[in-house]
């Protein structure tokens, strides 16, 4: 069976657009909220359907460099050092596999960055030598995320950065 949820999103649009707004009863200004709240909603899954695995992939591959930008510098803790390895390797493994499951993309992803958010905290504890080298390379390499998060979300408005790509040149594939 063939997925359409592409064709069920914009048909959801259309009749939000042409059938239920229009008949709310301007009495009620919540309802009107609302439904525009629903449409602008299903417009951006529509115009994040298309590039939901480049940016899986994309946020697994950034975790991934910059985890292993961050290994060397957990030698002070053996139990955060093999945590965040066997990410690491979970999730290159992954990315050679060919036969990329999404869900199992975006969990490895969160799996290694609460790795890095618990190497980022113990450090800060212990206040080892390390600690100020590793924010340095977290922050460093956060900039990919963070730019990618701001087109993900560029269709809702919350920018209006002039400088931030539209979601299908950021995520395009060649």
């Amino acid at each position: 069976m063939s997925d359409n949820i592409d064709n069920a999103i914009s048909a959801a649009i259309r009749a939000m657009e042409d059938v239920i707004t229009p008949t709310i009863d301007p009495k009620h200004p919540l309802a009107a909220e609302q439904a525009e709240l629903v449409t602008n909603t299903l417009k951006l899954l529509e115009a994040q359907l298309p590039y939901r695995m480049a940016k899986a992939t994309r946020e697994l591959t950034e975790t991934i460099r910059m985890s292993t930008s961050l290994l060397p510098l957990t030698k002070w803790s053996p139990a955060i050092f093999e945590r965040l390895h066997r990410a690491i390797e979970t999730g290159q493994a992954i990315l050679r596999s060919g036969t990329i499951d999404q869900s199992q993309v975006n969990e490895v992803a969160r799996s290694i960055s609460g790795c890095v958010c618990a190497l980022v905290r113990a450090a800060r504890i212990a206040q080892v030598t390390e600690q100020s080298a590793i924010e340095r390379i977290v922050l460093r390499s956060s900039e990919t995320l963070i730019m990618d998060e701001l087109a993900w979300f560029g269709p809702q408005g919350w920018t209006t950065s002039q400088s931030l790509p539209e979601i299908e040149q950021r995520f395009a594939t060649n």
